[in-house]
């Protein structure tokens, strides 16, 4: 997978590099793609955001983060007995651009929870 390598710090686990997943493994035309951590309280946390065509160097850049989020709660929201999805639910303070310019980030996490859970 290209990407930068993150990291996220747990009070348990300490700092650990991501799990990502993909639309593809080069993204050479860009795409779609998410940063996994899974923390010791079992809660994973997701760094979604589009890239765009790959410049080398130094490889790939954010230019969408907005629709990338929206993407990816779409998938659950569409699932309402297994999943609950709140749009815009915490505030992050990690606010990036201003629309309408891109890349973007209105600082605001969508939460999904498992129902039940």
């Amino acid at each position: 997978m290209v990407e930068y390598r993150q990291y996220v710090c747990d009070p348990v686990y300490g700092w650990f590099l991501d799990d990502p997943v993909a639309d593809d493994t080069w993204r050479l035309s860009g795409g779609n793609h998410a940063r996994l951590w899974e923390l010791s309280n079992n809660d994973v946390v997701a760094s979604a955001h589009h890239d765009k065509l790959i410049i080398l160097p130094p490889g790939h850049e954010a230019d969408e983060y907005e629709t990338a989020e929206d993407l990816v709660g779409g998938f659950f929201d569409n699932d309402l007995n297994n999943w609950w999805v709140q749009d815009n639910h915490k505030k992050l303070d990690n606010v990036v651009g201003t629309p309408p310019t891109e890349p973007c980030n209105d600082g605001e996490a969508t939460c999904i929870y498992k129902v039940g859970s």
